[in-house]
């Protein structure tokens, strides 16, 4: 049977021994069985996934584990393998992945070339026992791929006898072998990939308008790249739309990471003899994907990456993607026939940076700390392929240390053993762990299946008839309703009322079906709890992200920074929140603002019940405080996990009559310089100047200038007062001027002399409030003329639009235009700008027209079109 296998591999090598990579795979192979690292550097469509691999496994006398990044690159690479060398998928070729979509592994003992991505790997502990493992596509950078490479690099450092070979198109092999030459010799292998040229475009065309192009210009395999699910249905659908007003019969099929296999099997298939096909796509078919009958490709330039937000958590942001990632973009196209990759943005490839940040700098590294526990390992005994911020890393263990996941050595804790093998985040995890603990794990499940997607409702704005104490119960609530009924049209019914997403829920039911499978037959669990018990649960999960709420702000911290709660949030009065705080950069212009998400209400009862403590058993502080003036309180303090306070009672005192006799003089003291600057607090007030707070001690004019309650102090806040009101009336006449010659261009009558404005028939002292209501006066009428004139501008645009063929510019209610992001009509640079960019494409139309020698069947067409131009 062996030797059958070895033979098959064999042929598949030989069968492939025209690619590029065929040219040093036998020396790569040698130098890995010799005990070197290898590090292959070889363009896209050289083979290095096909043929190394191949003659790794026809070559080692154990089984080859090759880590990829994604699921899909994991099955297409078997499944090509498997049918070019004639063997049965899950045989001696096969795969394994994470369970959280459903996706199962298929593999067996005899399995000698196994993918796997690189968090199976982890998780399944093959990244310490495999002998030898192939890491490909190590361009990308990810965390999971720098714990797998940390791991082996001290694995190397012990000589426990690991092969490894590294793989990309786009990798910096020097950088690669300085991590891996302290503790191995390394080699390098640099291959040139298939010679199909590729002309490389740069289009400000949408990309299903320039998949259309392709299409007119004889392209028959189109790849187009989307950054997310819901831009690749929709470009789909335009290409669709696009091709079926032109008469021309296109064949258009998506692809993206939540796909099934059979899903994405069926996306890349060929297409029917001679006709034409379209795939549109997320960065799943980026990067190792073997698709031979694409002749061209688009790409937007953008791709959704994982960032920090505020809060600690972390989320997909939209970016430019690197040249790296582009270029394994590009790579798709020209594998196997002369490529056009088109790039569709305003950032240039030349304006983009080189390389893709790693996810260790740009990430928090609880997974990364936490790993290491499982382990037995801390971050710093590890070496990592960049340098890792101490903060940064103190930062993780803190939280893990509060989530009660590892202790102050990072050691696992029990309930972190508990979280160590299940496919959650660490916030999650503890939230089961509390479950367990009391009891309701079996009622906990569906809400962690439902948080570990992000929730099932399409957006956080709209929901909450279910709960309005938690956006995650009343998440949880909807889900419940669409899970429990059976009837398919009633199911379509219940999700179309409560917001919720077909894609989100699938993946939630995959999430709770392995859950329930894992924990199946636990004898503390149970299928009941009240809402109070589940958020408790969510209390355990999220109390590192704890703030204390009322009246719609909540305060983090030192207290020192506010957020307001946004739309999203259902939060509206409470001693206590946790949730996800994020910074909104609004698309229209004007100042950040950070909101909370995700958010659910809290008691002191809660985080009690969460501490595992009677309040009795917190630690208790007791102190004397000033508050007030001269007022004095004992102050109780209640601390959670030794850190967090979350509960202050304070019960008054008498003063003794020594106080009562100091807190008199010296609040008389007070009352005199408050008298004293009467006239100084109203007139900045007027101008509009900081106000002066009278506190304990000091009284203070702004935030920087504080003075005590003698006749210094008062004099030396006068002195201050008078040169800074002098400056601010200057201020204000400048202001005033200016907004006289902008009011005479729509006969607003207005006047100023010796610091009195006359307006609208009234005279009005100098102040900060008139200066503002006049300017907003000019303002809305300079805005009203200039929407008038954005609207005429707006109609020959159109007709400009009409005349390419194109679709029109429509004005929503905000009095804005979709062109390359949202423009107002008001903002008449950002008109002229349209205006700009319609004439670069006016300018390639008749150039078109120009160069052109359309056939005989087609010169009317192009009379018609050059008498546009005429």
């Amino acid at each position: 049977m062996r030797a059958k296998i070895m033979a098959n591999f064999a042929k598949l090598y030989s069968t492939l021994s025209n690619l590029p990579v065929s040219a040093v795979a036998e020396t790569v192979v040698s130098t890995i069985i010799g005990g070197k690292v290898a590090i292959l550097s070889s363009a896209t469509g050289s083979g290095k996934t096909l043929v190394a691999t191949s003659k790794l496994a026809d070559t080692a006398n154990e089984q080859v584990v090759v880590c990829v990044p994604r699921r899909f690159l994991a099955v297409n690479a078997a499944e090509t393998i498997a049918e070019l060398a004639g063997l049965k998928l899950g045989q001696e070729v096969g795969y394994a992945v994470g369970k959280q979509s459903g996706e199962q592994s298929l593999f067996c003992s005899k399995t000698k070339l196994l993918f796997v991505t690189y968090g199976y790997a982890i998780s399944s502990g093959l990244v310490n026992r495999a002998s030898t493992i192939v890491l490909d596509e190590v361009h990308e950078a990810s965390m999971d791929m720098s714990i797998v490479r940390a791991l082996l690099h001290r694995r190397l450092a012990s000589d426990d006898g690991v092969r490894i070979l590294e793989m990309s198109a786009t990798i910096n092999s020097a950088k690669q072998a300085d991590y891996w030459g302290s503790v191995s010799e390394t080699s390098i292998f640099e291959v040139d990939g298939q010679t199909f040229p590729c002309e490389r475009m740069h289009s400000n065309l949408e990309p299903h308008e320039e998949a259309l192009e392709l299409i007119q210009k004889g392209r028959k395999g189109i790849l187009v790249f989307r950054p997310g699910m819901g831009e690749v249905k929709e470009t789909a659908e335009e290409i669709q739309r696009l091709a079926g007003s032109a008469n021309i019969s296109v064949e258009v099929s998506t692809i993206y990471g939540e796909m099934g296999a059979k899903e994405r099997r069926k996306a890349v298939s060929t297409p029917r003899k001679g006709g034409i096909k379209v795939l549109v796509g997320t960065n799943v078919v980026e990067s190792g994907a073997n698709i031979s009958w694409l002749d061209s490709g688009v790409s937007c330039g953008t791709g959704k990456e994982l960032v920090a937000r505020d809060s600690g958590a972390v989320g997909l942001d939209l970016i430019d993607l690197s040249k790296w990632r582009l270029e394994q973009q590009e790579g798709r196209v020209k594998r196997f026939c002369d490529g056009i990759f088109v790039l569709c943005s305003r950032t240039t490839w030349d304006e983009r940076p080189a390389e893709t940040i790693p996810e260790l700098e740009r990430l928090p590294l609880t997974e990364l700390v936490m790993h290491c526990a499982v382990f037995g390992l801390r971050a710093e005994d590890m070496t990592w392929d960049v340098m890792l911020e101490s903060g940064k890393v103190e930062s993780a263990e803190t939280k893990l240390q509060r989530l009660g996941l590892v202790d102050e050595n990072c050691k696992l804790t029990a309930a972190g053993k508990f979280v160590s093998n299940m496919p959650v985040s660490p916030e999650v995890g503890a939230m089961l762990w509390h479950a367990k603990k009391t009891g309701v794990l079996g009622a906990a499940l569906p809400l962690a299946a439902v948080i570990e997607v992000g929730g099932v409702r399409k957006n956080f704005k709209i929901g909450h008839d279910l709960d309005n104490t938690s956006d995650w119960l009343d998440g949880l609530n909807a889900f419940k309703m669409a899970y429990a009924e059976r009837d398919n049209k009633t199911r379509k019914e219940l999700m179309e009322q409560y917001n919720i997403s077909y894609k989100r829920f699938e993946a939630a039911k995959a999430i709770l079906r392995d859950l329930q499978k894992r924990f199946n037959g636990d004898a503390s669990s149970t299928m009941q709890a009240t809402p109070v018990q589940l958020r408790q649960c969510i209390t355990a999960g999220w109390v590192d992200r704890l703030f204390d709420s009322s009246h719609s702000l909540v305060l983090g911290g030192s207290y020192a920074d506010s957020y307001r709660l946004g739309n999203g949030s259902v939060i509206s009065s409470t001693d206590f929140v946790v949730g996800e705080l994020r910074t909104i950069k609004p698309r229209h212009g004007g100042g950040s603002f950070t909101v909370l998400e995700k958010a659910t209400k809290v008691t002191l009862e809660d985080l009690v019940a969460v501490a595992g403590v009677n309040s009795a058993a917190l630690t208790v502080e007791a102190s004397r405080e000033k508050v007030g003036y001269f007022s004095f309180e004992d102050v109780t303090t209640y601390k959670l996990f030794g850190e967090y306070e979350v509960a202050v009672i304070k019960v008054e005192s008498p003063l003794t009559a020594e106080e009562e006799a100091q807190k008199a003089e010296l609040e008389a003291v007070r009352e005199s310089v408050k008298s004293q600057l009467v006239s100084v607090v109203a007139e900045r007030e007027v101008l509009g100047l900081e106000s002066i707070s009278f506190n304990n001690e000091t009284f203070s004019m702004g935030w920087s200038n504080s003075y005590s309650y003698t006749e210094e102090g008062v004099a030396e806040a006068q002195d201050l007062h008078q040169q800074q009101a002098t400056e601010k009336r200057e201020q204000l006449r400048n202001e005033v001027a200016d907004l006289l010659v902008r009011a005479s261009e729509f006969n607003i009558e207005l006047t100023m002399t010796d610091d009195i404005i006359s307006f609208a028939g009234h005279e009005f002292a100098l102040s900060q409030e008139v200066v503002n209501q006049l300017s907003e006066q000019v303002r809305s009428a300079e805005k009203k003329r200039n929407e008038a004139v954005g609207r005429e501008r707006l109609v020959v645009i159109n007709q400009r639009l009409e005349a390419l063929g194109r679709n029109t510019l429509t004005i929503d209610s905000d009095g804005d235009v979709s062109w390359h992001g949202y423009k107002n009509l008001a903002d008449l640079p950002a008109i002229t700008s349209i205006e700009e960019d319609i004439a670069c494409l006016e300018a390639e139309a008749k150039a078109e027209v120009k160069h052109n020698k359309p056939k005989a069947a087609s010169k009317n067409m192009l009379s018609d079109l050059m008498a546009k131009f005429s």
